[in-house]
């Protein structure tokens, strides 16, 4: 394409991507019906957040083959965007409508997707649409695929209304419970639409291969891309790989494992949005509300942004982490928490729950009446730790008699963090409480550090299906779960053909060196993993008596490196660092301590536990050596050393892991 035609098509995308976010704003103005506290973001807190209006950005486009296509009315073109509408007998769908499985070319054909000839893909810095790359899909694609139109600004936008077509659907795995449903308003006038949102043959729920890349060069160029400080949309890049996972059946369960950087936390919460999103068929939908829960405050911060894009004014989607969910049922803020998550098997093992749930019947039958929830809990809790009574025992094992004596009185278990999965447990067993109900679906990112009894507390809140993100490599614990197959027993996932563990396998984030690195704590029979990213600088390794001093030094450096990016120091006990910081007139976010800034720089301080999750441009790690192992692997470590996205530097003074020492001839 001549730059001159290059040029004057560019400027008729951004006049075409600002009529539609002008009129996708004065939409989202508009008066619109409430549903009580559902109708606002919840979280742990029990505090609203402001949605921000569908911004109106468009994604790309697709032209068929053909100057007019029956299925839309004669054009031969379309967008996919935020959300449906006509801009001047130009369709836009949305990128959770079937159609859209035509430019993100999924496996699930839509009726359109055979006559494809080429993909335009848009890229957006800051907001603006700067460039798009187009990708040809037949051998001779027309050499003005995409034609050129006077867009008129309308006089009155209207609200399109796309007609939900019956969708078929592969069987579930659970019968979740059912709600009522408001059949979609149908318009005359929408034949396109609704012609172009007819399905093909339904997704089979299977283990997925490595597909070819969709726009590798955007891709690559993103993927080079200063890191922001919140997760923001990828749809221009999503992969088809993760197009299925995000789009797979709502009331199907889903298990997907990946390592660091292979794209779960991005697709769990484009998963998310799609599952609520009104241009999904009711039939593929959950019968409720949609709840993501992750791994810590910090991950919900990080994610909160892009859900509120992807699915703004929805009230059907909650962002949540698990310490909060604990917090919201046992009413204990988390900063008033002490100790570990768990000392022993026992705190966390399901049993307990049952031994509970014995408690609770012995409570009834004493006929006490409560004014409130925590006179309730303290009653079944003081009863189970005095293991009922000698006439009428909750157990007779030898075992779980010892550790019922050893549990604190309830005063000093309401504050102590390994005591929060049990209190929950009984929380849920007396009475859920409404801000928990009505959920369909739950996806469940960083999977592997839920402990069994975490688990049991997340099944008694989800009346529906399962989507679960994680990484068995990176468990953090020896009281977490082994193995997907023993979480699918404690949700009562049938882990059979039907419900395969779905397997990553390209990394996105880290270059090469950095995975390479980082894979030696693995087995070597479980290092294999495609990195996009295949140049960049060697891990640096740094031996030093002054460990603070020598991690600012280091994340100074990176930031002067990654001016436009994100830098964080990972340190098991940070507060040592947090003081250097201190002392070098950095200041902390109020509200924040994870986060400090300095003459507009923001510089991450963190511990491995919050940085579940979060990617940044550089790392520096500090002390690997005091990274608590588990069962043989360096699960924290590992996690930490794959945060980087481009530079990672390791400063010690003790010994390192042997894995990690440099193998001298």
């Amino acid at each position: 394409m001549a730059p001159d035609n290059r040029a004057a098509e560019l400027s008729d995308e951004r006049a075409a991507e600002k009529q539609y976010a002008e009129a996708m704003h004065r939409r989202a103005d508009r008066p619109q019906p409430t549903q009580g506290a559902r109708s606002t973001y919840w979280t742990g807190t029990g505090q609203p957040i402001a949605r921000r209006a569908a911004f109106g950005e468009l994604v790309g486009r697709v032209a068929l083959r053909g100057p007019e296509h029956e299925h839309l009315d004669g054009a031969s073109d379309f967008y996919i965007g935020d959300c449906h509408y006509n801009l001047d007998g130009v369709e836009i769908f949305s990128w959770a409508a079937p159609v859209a499985c035509a430019f993100f070319r999924g496996s699930t054909h839509h009726t359109l997707c055979d006559d494809v000839a080429v993909i335009r893909t848009f890229v957006h810095s800051g907001g603006t649409l700067t460039e798009f790359h187009d990708e040809a899909l037949v051998d001779d694609p027309p050499s003005r695929p995409f034609a050129r139109r006077a867009l008129n600004i309308p006089t009155a936008p209207i609200r399109p209304t796309i007609p939900r077509l019956p969708t078929k659907q592969p069987p579930a795995q659970q019968q979740p419970r059912t709600t009522p449903q408001t059949p979609a308003p149908t318009s005359a006038g929408s034949t396109a639409v609704a012609r172009a949102n007819q399905t093909g043959a339904p997704r089979a729920s299977t283990s997925r291969a490595k597909t070819p890349l969709r726009a590798e060069s955007v891709l690559q160029s993103r993927l080079a891309a200063p890191r922001a400080e919140r997760l923001t949309s990828v749809l221009s890049t999503l992969q088809p790989d993760q197009y299925e996972i995000v789009t797979a059946p709502g009331r199907a369960d889903l298990v997907v494992e990946g390592q660091p950087g292979t794209g779960k936390t991005i697709i769990a919460a484009h998963r998310a949005a799609y599952l609520v999103s009104p241009a999904v068929d009711t039939s593929l939908r959950p019968t409720g509300s949609v709840l993501l829960v992750g791994p810590s405050r910090e991950y919900s911060r990080h994610v909160e942004g892009l859900i509120s894009s992807l699915a703004p004014g929805s009230s059907d989607i909650r962002v949540v982490a698990v310490p909060e969910v604990l917090g919201l049922l046992t009413q204990v803020n988390e900063r008033d928490l002490r100790g570990p998550t768990s000392y022993t098997w026992q705190d966390v093992d399901t049993e307990l729950a049952a031994l509970a749930g014995r408690a609770l019947a012995k409570a009834k039958r004493t006929g006490r009446r409560h004014p409130n929830m925590r006179s309730a809990l303290e009653q079944v809790y003081e009863i189970l730790r005095v293991n009922g009574s000698s006439a009428e025992p909750l157990t007779n094992d030898a075992e779980w008699r010892h550790y019922l004596r050893s549990l604190p009185r309830f005063g000093e278990a309401r504050v102590d963090r390994s005591l929060q999965p049990l209190l929950a447990s009984i929380v849920t067993q007396i009475k859920l409480p409404q801000q928990l109900w009505g959920i369909g679906h739950v996806i469940v990112d960083e999977a592997q550090d839920v402990h069994p009894l975490e688990w049991e507390v997340l099944r008694r809140l989800n009346s529906g299906t399962w989507t679960i993100f994680g990484d068995l490599n990176q468990r953090r614990s020896d009281h977490t779960v082994a193995s997907w197959q023993r979480v699918a027993d404690y949700l009562g996932i049938r882990m059979d053909s039907k419900v395969p563990v779905t397997t990553l396998q390209r990394g996105y984030r880290s270059t090469r060196p950095i995975i390479q690195f980082a894979n030696r704590l693995l087995p070597r029979t479980e290092r294999e993993l495609e990195s996009l990213q295949r140049e960049g600088p060697d891990p640096v390794v740094v031996p030093t008596k002054s460990l603070s001093p020598e991690a600012m030094r280091q994340a100074i450096a990176l930031l002067d490196r990654h001016p436009q990016g994100t830098v964080a120091i990972i340190d098991v006990e940070p507060e040592k660092v947090r003081a250097e910081t201190l002392r070098l007139g950095w200041v902390a976010d109020r509200g924040d301590r994870n986060k400090w800034r300095k003459g507009g720089r923001l510089l991450t301080i963190t511990n491995p536990d919050a940085a579940r999750g979060l990617e940044f441009d550089g790392v520096v790690v500090v002390e690997p050596g005091a990274f608590p192992p588990n069962l043989g692997r360096q699960g924290q470590l590992y996690t930490a050393l794959t945060r980087a996205n481009r530079e990672l530097v390791v400063v010690h003074n003790d010994a390192l892991p042997d894995e990690l020492r440099v193998r001298r001839r």
